[in-house]
């Protein structure tokens, strides 16, 4: 029993749960009951946790990233997962990424024979004894693994923030989330608040090419915005020195 799990289906068909979503990706196969098999009780879970010990370097660097190091945030626990990532938004950035040591030649190759790449978003927490930064910070960040086995995970995000609600965003709780928000460094992050936690990533149902992400702000405040599948594999494989927003 735990919580932090998600659920995806392998291009092969299989359903798996993601038990970590990093460093290893560890996940387990999932059954699927047979309706014709009269109920569902004491059906054994397929033996086979499958680890993935592929190292992936993030992309960038972020602010938030350079200053909460490796060694100063939780290991990265789930939030959401799995939205399709087809070749056309990420096959022209396999080159620079190869190019600036993020990924080896056999990494871009395995890339390459995928139909689809499957995009999630995972969150850390950064250390309480870190001077510089608020306690109970949380942080995200994207990552893309192969719909395979040993689903290797093949590009990462460094971590960032998704934006804080602005006063033009009708919200009762306004006031609450901007009480905190990111302390690094002695520089004061306003848009990013101290928690934020997504809950959700799927693809526009009327728009295939945008993905559709949703997040909580401290326990107060809901919201959902829209990213173009482009901006995902922008943060996925290239060198920049942006925030998601």
């Amino acid at each position: 029993f735990g919580k932090n799990f998600n659920f995806f289906q392998s291009s092969s068909g299989q359903y798996w749960m993601e038990i970590w979503p990093t460093e290893p990706h560890v996940v387990i196969p999932v059954p699927v009951l047979d309706p014709s098999a009269g109920g569902g009780e004491n059906v054994p879970v397929p033996p086979g946790v499958v680890q993935s010990f592929h190292k992936t370097n993030p992309s960038y660097a972020s602010d938030e990233h350079l200053l909460t190091g490796p060694n100063q945030h939780s290991r990265d626990r789930g939030s959401a997962c799995c939205l399709r990532l087809e070749p056309v938004y990420y096959q022209d950035l396999l080159h620079n990424q190869t190019h600036n040591n993020n990924t080896n030649s056999n990494t871009t190759m395995l890339i390459q024979q995928q139909p689809y790449l499957l995009v999630g978003i995972s969150h850390a927490k950064a250390n309480q004894q870190l001077k510089v930064i608020n306690t109970r910070t949380f942080l995200s960040r994207l990552y893309a693994f192969v719909p395979v086995k040993p689903f290797h995970v093949v590009a990462k995000s460094p971590l960032f923030c998704f934006a804080n609600v602005d006063q033009t965003t009708p919200a009762p709780y306004y006031n609450l989330t901007h009480r905190k928000h990111l302390l690094v460094g002695g520089h004061d992050y306003k848009d990013c608040p101290t928690i934020h936690f997504v809950s959700g990533i799927t693809e526009n149902p009327n728009d295939p090419t945008r993905a559709v992400v949703a997040y909580g702000i401290e326990d107060c405040v809901s919201r959902m915005i829209e990213l173009h599948k482009r901006d995902l594999a922008l943060r996925l494989f290239t060198t920049l020195d942006t925030q998601v927003r």
